[in-house]
């Protein structure tokens, strides 16, 4: 038998005595206990009629397979992760499964896997199908550009730029064109990583 959440009564194919069939309700009752749970279960067989005594046999009761399959999210560089979640399939009833939801690995852009660690229960044979996470590159937030206006003298000019929590050359590479002549000059932040 598999777990239904519910009594489980299988019934006997056949109660002989010797060559006689007999019969359920004329010559025995049946009764069952441990009979909800995966384990192993008992069904008493007791005499009635022409018959006295009992017999006890044990069935199993196996786990039901469940599958949690985690879903996938994105989230954007530098974002803090959203709420991963699962659904869950085979559940039974009211039943619930405890889940808990999250990854090991990967900050930067790429795709990483999200796994679910589910509370045992013994009722349950569970299979979990990852998920993914995928993290895509960020926009460059807003630059500071330390500058003053300056008198031709032959020299590039390269006003220094910042921007809150980057590091240039690690998150952003800076190049600038016109930058010798008198006139203006232009200054391209470009996003990297």
């Amino acid at each position: 038998q598999t777990y239904t959440g519910n009594n489980l009564e299988p019934k006997p194919s056949t109660v002989k005595d010797g060559g006689v069939t007999l019969v359920e309700g004329t010559d025995y009752t049946l009764s069952w206990s441990n009979n909800t749970n995966v384990g192993t279960a008992t069904v008493t067989i007791t005499g009635k009629g022409n018959y006295a005594g009992t017999e006890v046999k044990t069935f199993t009761i196996t786990a039901k397979a469940v599958t949690v399959t985690v879903n996938d999210a994105t989230k954007v560089y530098g974002a803090t992760d959203p709420k991963f979640d699962a659904k869950v399939e085979g559940l039974v009833g009211e039943d619930t499964l405890a889940i808990t939801c999250d990854r090991t690995t990967g900050e930067d852009v790429g795709t990483y896997e999200i796994t679910a660690v589910v509370a045992e229960n013994a009722n349950y044979a569970v299979t979990v199908i990852p998920g993914t996470l995928t993290i895509t590159e960020a926009t460059l937030p807003s630059a500071a550009l330390e500058y003053e206006t300056t008198v031709y003298d032959g020299s590039e000019k390269k006003p220094s730029v910042t921007i809150e929590g980057l590091t240039e050359g690690k998150d952003f590479t800076v190049a600038y064109t016109n930058n010798t002549n008198a006139g203006e000059a232009t200054v391209t932040i470009t996003g990297i990583g």
